[in-house]
């Protein structure tokens, strides 16, 4: 059973005013999640986050709280069980009274734009995008290039070597496998990150050991004999945010980052 006051996700989030006085709960463990922490902390009555499984993985908020770096009021619990009425549980038997739930789970992936014929499908609630190749380039039609579907640290700079290859490919600069091979490739990364412990969830996930931007990046810069625009400083000063981050998600706003 289901009923609660207000259940919303983060996409309709606005002010936190709106939430003064509320006891809220947020389901997720990702950047939005620090906002509201810091948003709602001098607001609401209680702020409870349900981190996801993947949370030590990313950010570690529930290492963050144990370690007292939240406010009093905001409490930090393994992932949702369920919802009754207004008590939500999580998956260590913690009970919450909540007047909003708010979820913080990512997005689908949507190209409405796309006729069927382009021959673009999502899978596993839209978290897959395939057919393709280095996680750009269409393996069928190669004038179709999606940029930006990994999801990882370093969501917005990646694309700066994407482009980069893609133009090669118009160019025709870049000689690309055949079709076949390109699906054999992309098929064996998806079924080497399931078997490594990866849920179908983390199709395009590049934040783990085996899959992180670094190695992406690389491996684009390799294959198609770009430039590394990004340049390991870069990338160093950005997985130092990271780091940061993790060690105290509501500090690295207010450390000094020298300009690279």
């Amino acid at each position: 059973m289901f009923l609660i006051g207000t259940l919303m996700h983060s996409h309709d989030y606005r002010k936190p005013e709106a939430f003064r006085g509320k006891r809220v709960v947020v389901v997720g463990d990702g950047p939005t999640v620090f906002d509201m922490i810091r948003d709602f902390s001098p607001l609401v009555v209680e702020l409870t986050i349900c981190c996801g499984r993947g949370d030590k993985l990313r950010f570690n908020l529930l290492g963050q709280w144990k370690k007292g770096y939240f406010p009093k009021n905001i409490k930090v619990v393994e992932q949702l069980s369920s919802v009754n009425f207004d008590t939500v549980t999580s998956s260590d038997g913690s009970v919450m009274t909540a007047d909003v739930l708010i979820c913080c789970t990512g997005y689908k992936h949507w190209y409405p734009f796309f006729d069927k014929s382009c021959g673009i499908v999502m899978e596993n609630s839209s978290s897959r995008v395939r057919p393709l190749y280095k996680h750009t380039i269409h393996t069928k039609y190669h004038t179709i290039f999606m940029m930006g579907v990994m999801n990882n640290a370093l969501d917005f700079t990646l694309p700066y070597l994407q482009v980069p290859m893609a133009l090669k490919v118009l160019d025709g600069k870049l000689k690309l496998p055949s079709e076949n091979e390109m699906n054999r490739e992309t098929e064996k990364e998806y079924e080497d990150r399931l078997k490594s412990g990866l849920r179908p969830f983390n199709a395009h996930t590049f934040y783990t050991k085996n899959w992180n931007p670094q190695t992406f990046a690389k491996n684009l810069v390799d294959f198609a004999g770009i430039e590394d625009v990004l340049g390991p400083r870069k990338y160093d000063s950005l997985m130092l945010l990271t780091t940061r981050i993790r060690e105290n998600c509501l500090q690295f706003r207010k450390l000094d980052y020298d300009q690279i």
